[in-house]
């Protein structure tokens, strides 16, 4: 009878399915097991250094403790299993779904996680120094005391995920959304306030229910919105709407929002458009 580790690659190899399946401390070194479908099999202590399991779909796996560098997971799926304290250094998960699946205590060092998914997964006391977590959507996901100093979570979605007792030193949160999620005091990503977008459509509609208001002014707020609409305007041009961004803050008086409107210099913004938006 073939062994574990020989019966997992043949049946791989031919596209089968693998249910319970003892793996423990087997050495799957650079074992090709793309496409693998399997169900509680448990590779605990597992070695599979460079090993392939792109593509593959693992339910109720166990991969604790396992010594895998390098390996692939791009595009797998790993569902309700776990991976604690399993050596994942700069492994690969693009694209990979990790539903209710833990990483606790697990070492993903440089690892690439990008456009990765899941609900519920668990990162608590990880090691994630310097990993590529951009486009993911972990929401609900635990976080807590990870170590994510250097991590790329730009642009990922992480609605009321865990980061308390995370260590955050050099993480990129630029563009996440981090909706609900939790912080230490003073850690997180800086709030972005605002667009000048947001603040130029909620004063149109505000102006809109007042009386006795000058025309031109809504004729105003309603041109710079026309003009914003899919346009962020750069730094450069910051000055000119900071009097209306200004007016988000607290309750100004009605002189302090008509001078605001008054105020901001939509002609310049205008023509930085008009040039193809190239400032100077």
């Amino acid at each position: 009878m073939s062994d574990p580790a020989t019966l997992l690659k043949n049946r791989a190899a031919s596209g089968g399915r693998v249910e319970d399946l003892d793996l423990r401390t087997q050495d799957l070194t650079r074992a090709d097991l793309r496409g693998l479908s399997g169900n509680n099999l448990d590779f605990s202590g597992a070695i599979m250094e460079n090993s392939d399991l792109s593509r593959c779909t693992l339910r109720l796996c166990k991969l604790d403790r396992v010594q895998a560098p390098n390996v692939s997971f791009d595009e797998a799926r790993l569902e309700d299993s776990s991976a604690e304290a399993a050596d994942f250094s700069r492994a690969t998960l693009r694209r990979a779904h990790l539903t209710e699946t833990s990483f606790s205590r697990a070492v993903l060092r440089g690892a690439v996680l990008d456009h990765a998914e899941g609900d519920g997964v668990e990162f608590r006391g990880a090691d994630l120094r310097g990993a590529s977590l951009i486009s993911v959507q972990f929401d609900e996901a635990d976080f807590r005391g990870a170590d994510l100093r250097g991590a790329d979570l730009s642009q990922g979605r992480f609605h009321s995920a865990d980061f308390r007792g995370a260590l955050l030193a050099g993480a990129d949160f630029t563009h996440a959304d981090c909706d609900g999620a939790r912080f230490d005091a003073g850690q997180g990503p800086p709030s972005e306030g605002p667009s000048p977008r947001d603040v130029l459509g909620e004063l149109r509609e505000l102006l809109a229910t007042l009386p006795n208001l000058p025309p031109e002014l809504l004729d105003r707020l309603r041109g710079a919105s026309e003009i914003l609409e899919g346009n962020d305007p750069p730094e450069e041009w910051r000055p000119f709407l900071e009097p209306l961004m200004k007016l988000t803050e607290g309750e100004p008086s009605m002189e302090e929002i008509i001078a605001a409107v008054q105020k901001a210099d939509f002609s310049k913004l205008r023509a930085w458009l008009e040039k193809g938006g190239n400032a100077g």
